[in-house]
């Protein structure tokens, strides 16, 4: 999640760089030869600079203001071409908004600008431990959904090393792990004082009170 963040940043800055040479060059051409199409054209793209300004300091009013903008943009340049095909740029410009459109409007994105505007300073992270990679997809997949950075291994010894670097929010194990049985890495997780206070969630079909109680005895939730 936090490296799809980056990329939303990164074409944030593209679209800033693009949107203010192409308001320069309409405004540049609206003084030398003054003419309605060129102050409209100025005008779409400062609007579309404003939104993409509102994108890297990660506000939603950017990203709905980029797409009503690209939306407005790709209107006005289709209306005098239906006819006539000559003129390459609109046609590339058209392109470009098909893009951004697309791009601002998926879920990740809607989410990223969702909890910045919500005022959290960090993305939620959560270790699975499961060495079953269906089930390890399944879970990542709704996580990151929900906007949760996602962290998985595949063995208790794994799952313990990257609680330890990375510190994670949540960690949701399997019991039957190679290795390292998941019980035995929810205690040495909960003996550690650096990992203690992270929660653990066992995720089994065992749901005995003999399962439940020594689960609960290692630690978990």
């Amino acid at each position: 999640m936090k490296k799809h963040l980056v990329n939303v940043k990164f074409i944030s800055w593209c679209l800033v760089i693009l949107y203010l040479f192409s308001t320069g060059m309409y405004l540049q051409k609206f003084r030398l030869d003054p003419a309605t199409d060129s102050l409209i054209m100025a005008a779409l793209f400062g609007v579309l600079l404003l939104g993409a300004i509102g994108l890297i300091v990660m506000r939603d009013w950017g990203r709905i203001l980029l797409l009503l903008g690209n939306i407005f943009l790709v209107v006005y340049l289709l209306i005098p071409y239906f006819a006539n095909m000559e003129d390459l740029l609109p046609i590339s410009y058209i392109l470009m908004s098909a893009i951004v459109i697309l791009f601002y409007t998926q879920d990740k994105v809607r989410t990223a600008f969702s909890r910045s505007f919500s005022g959290e300073k960090e993305w939620k992270s959560v270790l699975i431990v499961d060495d079953d990679e269906t089930i390890l997809a399944a879970v990542r997949k709704i996580l990151m959904k929900e906007g949760y950075s996602v962290l998985t291994a595949h063995s208790g010894e794994d799952g313990l090393y990257i609680a330890k670097k990375q510190r994670p929010d949540l960690i949701i194990l399997d019991v039957i792990l190679p290795g390292m049985k998941g019980r035995e890495l929810c205690e040495k997780i909960k003996g550690d004082p650096s990992t203690h206070d992270i929660p653990v969630i066992f995720l089994t079909s065992k749901d005995s009170p003999d399962d439940i109680e020594a689960e609960k005895k290692a630690g978990a939730q």
